[in-house]
């Protein structure tokens, strides 16, 4: 047998699905963990070899290059993952469709290359444009490989694919940057490990696709697909109308100084949630027939994220300032209001995955486009509001519209499905409390930055990160229930109100 043919095995994933769930969340989380700190390295030496103006330049190209690159994907991708049964037949015409807009989608991004360097006023991102539109017409070979090795939660490979894949674009990038090369080290940081993804979930799966075929069942996953794509491309307008609008208006060098913030903020949770989304949508998607069982492992999961994600921003949203000051250098010093107006939105984002699991999972992604479409009306224009008072007006803005959007968001995906809105709550709630009571800890220790007048900033940012993670981590080894954590919390809060009264 070959041995691409497991790929399309149908009954043997069904099998033993929790333990293969939990394994699978544990190996992507290792292998996140050091894609992370790829990451993370890479964009601290890199923001200190180069300036802001050279982000700002990759966040122009980049929201016109993501905009068309949503339709490489068609949504296809998740669409294998959520049926029940798939054939080789069918899995081959969604390769073959993929490849097709990947073309032709890299020739748009190439023919609009001078379009785009005049909206912004910037003549090298003709060059960029072009170097990224080529990038993307390959990359689209492998999105149907990476959903089959995924599909049979194959995550250690995946975790293995990723890793190289990060390392290979971080050290292009960095010896780019080490050697001059401006901007073009973010390019190839951007452009590179998807390119070494693709080709290397094809080498593993060692699948060749047939020739297409006509009357084989592709149309499902092409409703399930279109309406994933329409939820994309409104979300996706929402969330990058901040930088269009910055970029065009207020230049490279304040677009730069916003996506440093708003990056920073997102993307531990990016790199959290994404990959852990994968087994837990296998799992869901397997099981949704089952609603106690759905309705617990979907609790279990969104705990599982929660304890990761939540105390990540209460902990950047301590000290901007310090932050990016001490990890980025002092030239990144003016976004530290920006950082810190967006950490709410940041929270929000933080278990975002809570209604995705459950639209793709049920097969319910009419509801999410709809939904998608109200929500990012309603974020779109509290952003435009918000441009009339600068960077600083789009990051408050966002952050209001995404917490009060968050309720009437949870309740309409969890309408007829077996979850309820107290299950959200119920998920995300100790691992809040704890990461909240682990933030006021650290504060109190640190007395507010006064303790730390003749230390340097990197002291002082290991004492107060330090002492933060220390109790957060003494807070995940014993189970508090909610009262415990209150009568901790409230006795503290109390004591730094009446101090700041006296003040």
């Amino acid at each position: 047998m070959p041995s691409s043919d497991k790929y399309f095995e149908n009954e043997s994933i069904s099998k033993d699905l929790g333990r293969k769930t939990t394994r699978s969340g544990l190996i992507t989380l290792g292998g996140q963990g050091a894609r992370l700190l790829l990451q993370v390295g890479s964009t601290v030496l890199l923001a200190r070899l180069l300036t802001p103006d050279d982000f700002g330049l990759l966040g122009m190209v980049a929201v016109i290059v993501n905009f068309v690159t949503l339709f490489k994907d068609f949504g296809l991708s998740k669409a294998t993952l959520q049926r029940p049964k798939i054939t080789e037949a069918q899995i081959s015409n969604l390769f073959w469709i993929n490849a097709l807009i990947s073309i032709l989608i890299g020739l748009i991004i190439i023919v609009l290359s001078r379009v785009i360097a005049g909206f912004y006023g910037r003549a090298e991102l003709v060059a960029v444009s072009v170097a990224l539109g080529g990038l993307v017409a390959l990359q689209g070979f492998g999105l149907q490989h990476r959903a089959l090795i995924a599909r049979r939660m194959e995550f250690g490979k995946l975790s293995i694919i990723a890793i190289v894949s990060q390392l290979v674009g971080v050290s292009l990038a960095v010896a780019m940057a080490l050697g001059g090369y401006g901007y073009w080290a973010l390019i190839a940081l951007m452009g590179t490990p998807p390119l070494v993804e693709a080709i290397s979930c094809i080498v593993v799966t060692a699948w060749v696709p047939r020739l297409p075929q006509m009357n084989v069942g592709t149309a499902p996953y092409l409703k399930y697909g279109s309406n994933m794509l329409g939820f994309s491309l409104a979300n996706f307008f929402s969330r990058n109308l901040d930088n269009i609008l910055i970029g065009k208006f207020l230049g490279a060098n304040v677009l730069g100084l916003y996506n440093m913030s708003y990056n920073m903020l997102l993307l531990p949770m990016q790199q959290i949630n994404a990959p852990l989304s994968k087994p837990v949508l296998v799992a869901l998607s397997r099981i949704q027939n089952d609603a106690d069982r759905y309705r617990l492992a979907y609790r279990k999961s969104l705990r599982a994220v929660a304890t990761f994600t939540i105390p990540i921003v209460l902990f950047l949203a301590s000290d901007p300032r310090l932050i990016l000051t001490t990890i980025l250098g002092a030239q990144w010093e003016a976004s530290a209001a920006i950082f810190f107006a967006l950490t709410p939105f940041a929270f929000v984002s933080a278990t975002n995955v809570a209604t995705g699991w459950v639209y793709s999972s049920l097969g319910h992604t009419d509801r999410q486009f709809r939904m998608g479409l109200f929500s990012s009306s309603v974020m779109s224009l509290s952003i435009i509001i918000g441009m009339q008072y600068g960077a600083l007006g789009v990051a408050i803005a966002a952050s209001l519209a995404s917490c009060v959007l968050r309720v009437p968001v949870i309740l309409y995906c969890f309408r007829d499905t077996p979850l309820r809105l107290l299950d959200f709550l119920q998920s995300i709630r100790v691992p809040t409390l704890k990461a909240l009571l682990a933030l006021i800890v650290a504060l109190g220790v640190c007395g507010g930055g006064s303790v730390f007048g003749e230390l340097s900033q990197i002291v002082e940012l290991l004492l107060l990160g330090g002492t933060y993670w220390l109790v957060y981590m003494m807070l995940l080894l014993r189970e508090h229930d909610s009262e415990s954590f209150m009568k901790i919390l409230m006795p503290m809060v109390r004591s730094r109100l009446d101090a700041m009264k006296k003040g």
